[in-house]
């Protein structure tokens, strides 16, 4: 019970560059059962939200209004869309874990090495990663200032430690460099979608895409993105049937 009410829940961080008016009026249309008007509202609210608190937040409410309007699918991209700006909000989480298992899809986080080690790299927003690449570069320069003008062994090791530690802490920013400028979708069709060799219905139908597959962007006419499958391929999916995760 406890559970199905953070579900529900709204994020409660405060109000940074949403309008308040918006997010007031979501909010209630939201508790009086209207999730399609709480929808258009924060929808509205995260045109002009700029801080990665803020649109992770607003991302999540709409995660939480679509699972109202019973979309779970687009519920768990909403969700997925919220984690490039609060990656470790535990109950963002929860919900993504929730909703992922009651549209029948694989866990976002296995609990293998694999999964564990992306979660790991990805636990940094941008803007902190790279405060921790410079503050470990700080403390590399340091490291061999000192063992420069010294040459102790205590600054020998010293200047060892900071090399270690500032390729450790280079795995976020480097995470952050390579996925960043990715634009991906989700697709978001309860029964899948084609993929076409051109942006028509009437053209060649080369593969199907299962409900929450992840897909790169390569291109994007109106109402068309063409996405890349498992072999490498361009093909073009009706905009209906996917979902940009990035926001």
């Amino acid at each position: 019970m406890i559970f199905l009410l953070t579900l529900i829940g709204l994020s409660s961080l405060p109000l940074q560059e949403a309008p308040r008016s918006l997010d007031q009026s979501a909010l209630a249309a939201y508790r009086d059962g209207n999730p399609v008007a709480a929808s258009t509202l924060w929808s509205q609210a995260l045109e002009t939200a700029t801080s990665e608190q803020e649109r992770g937040r607003l991302c999540y409410n709409l995660g939480n209004a679509a699972y109202r309007r019973g979309e779970v699918v687009q519920a768990v991209a909403w969700y997925h869309a919220a984690l490039r700006y609060t990656p470790r909000d535990g109950d963002l989480w929860a919900n993504l874990e929730f909703c992922r298992a009651e549209a029948e899809l694989d866990p976002a986080d296995r609990g293998d090495l694999t999964d564990s080690f992306q979660r790991l790299l990805s636990s940094l927003t941008r803007g902190e990663s790279e405060w921790l690449w410079a503050c470990a570069l700080v403390f590399l320069a340091v490291a061999a200032t000192g063992e420069s003008l010294r040459g102790s062994a205590l600054w020998r090791r010293l200047f060892v430690g900071a090399l270690m530690v500032q390729l450790f802490c280079a795995g976020p920013l480097l995470w952050h460099l390579v996925h960043d400028g990715q634009d991906t979708w989700m697709v978001t069709a309860l029964d899948g979608c084609g993929g076409h060799s051109e942006p028509s219905d009437e053209a060649k139908q080369l593969a199907h895409f299962e409900a929450g597959a992840v897909l790169e962007e390569l291109d994007q006419l109106p109402d068309w993105v063409k996405l890349a499958d498992s072999q490498g391929r361009g093909l073009w999916v009706r905009t209906k049937d996917a979902f940009s995760l990035v926001r």
